[in-house]
């Protein structure tokens, strides 16, 4: 079973603490531990891969990317440093799963408060520009706000895994990583509002960060 991050424990949880699980792996599978990092937006390719952070933990283990790929030049360039680069593709999800997640999303932004959570909710909130928007964004606001403490958020959070585990529409990514047999999977996106990278977390049964 995957390993549960609680959201206070996400407050710490670092690349640092990736290396040191990467370098601490006694996994008899290989002689060398396997992270599958997963790259669900064009920020995180520039903060793990055009900064070297992603190489310099290849020394140490074979890292294989599940990523977006914005463009063939991009794709060129992950293939050239990682031997197993695979296409992260958007996975149309049954209409709970996704509300339980923007839920999740917006508590977590709400909870949160950081000054980037600042700015996602402000800019919701310009997008919401009609009455039905504008109604939607405080059904969504109202509802996130019982969720209001690690206790709660981390309820939240279990109920959307477990949705999104029993109500998947594709065991495309289950299968994958039944083969990969990686030691660790890592979200390079270190916030909960990531929404392309959940369900192929969601559907992964290894330790993850």
């Amino acid at each position: 079973m995957a390993t549960e991050i609680t959201f206070e424990q996400a407050q710490v949880e670092t690349f640092r603490a990736v290396k040191k699980r990467i370098k601490d792996d006694e996994s008899p599978r290989s002689d060398r531990p396997h992270l599958v990092a997963i790259l669900p937006r064009g920020e995180a390719i520039r903060n793990f891969v055009y900064t070297g952070a992603l190489d310099e933990v290849a020394r140490d283990a074979e890292v294989t990317l599940l990523s977006v790929i914005p463009s063939r030049e991009v794709n060129d360039l992950l293939c050239a440093r990682y031997q197993r680069v695979f296409p992260l593709r958007e996975i149309e999800e049954r209409r709970i799963v996704g509300s339980l997640r923007e839920l999740l999303n917006t508590a977590h932004g709400r909870w949160l408060w950081s000054k980037a959570a600042e700015e996602r909710w402000r800019l919701r909130d310009l997008e919401a520009n009609t009455s039905g928007l504008r109604l939607k964004r405080w059904a969504k606001k109202i509802a996130c706000y019982p969720f209001n403490s690690s206790a709660s958020l981390n309820l939240l959070s279990s109920i959307e895994r477990i949705s999104s585990r029993l109500l998947r529409t594709t065991d495309e990514y289950v299968r994958l990583f039944r083969e990969l047999q990686p030691s660790l999977v890592f979200n390079t996106d270190s916030h909960v509002h990531f929404l392309l990278g959940q369900p192929h977390v969601a559907g992964q049964d290894h330790p993850a960060l």
